[in-house]
């Protein structure tokens, strides 16, 4: 059981880790996004 735990953990962390990679890409591309928003209002 133990060892299907701490498989589990290690699938969460790396899932995670992915999602923070992505959030900080976006980060990365907002700046942009909002340039174009204010140069063409929605």
């Amino acid at each position: 059981v133990d060892e299907q735990v701490g498989k589990d953990i290690q699938l969460l962390d790396s899932i995670a880790e992915k999602q923070t990679q992505i959030f900080s890409e976006e980060c990365k591309l907002f700046p942009a996004d909002v340039q174009i928003q204010s140069l063409y209002p929605l």
